[in-house]
């Protein structure tokens, strides 16, 4: 666990790297009330000059990546930004 809220790692070899009410493993959530208190909760997990910016969004590895918008999510490439909430690179189903 490195950080984030109400987080659980449940089984051998597995992590939380952040947010809020997340199960990585078997097991339920710890609660479901999580504490927002201001528009935040931005994750980059791993790459060179990646920013994630926006509420909820994530980018997950590559080299100068822009998540700037809510609940946006990069994957990886490089020069990648998101620029409408609820976005992902690559393409996946909105939210």
């Amino acid at each position: 666990m490195s950080g984030g809220w109400q987080n659980l790692a449940s089984n051998q070899d597995t992590s939380v790297s952040g947010g809020c009410d997340n199960v990585a493993g078997s097991g339920s959530a710890i609660s479901t009330n999580c504490p927002v208190f201001n528009p935040s909760m931005e994750a980059v997990t791993g790459g060179y000059l990646n920013v994630a910016s926006g509420h909820l969004a994530v980018v997950t590895g590559g080299w100068a990546n822009v998540a700037s918008t809510s609940k946006s999510a990069i994957l990886g490439g490089t020069g990648e930004t998101v620029s409408f909430a609820c976005q992902a690179v690559p393409s996946t189903n909105t939210c």
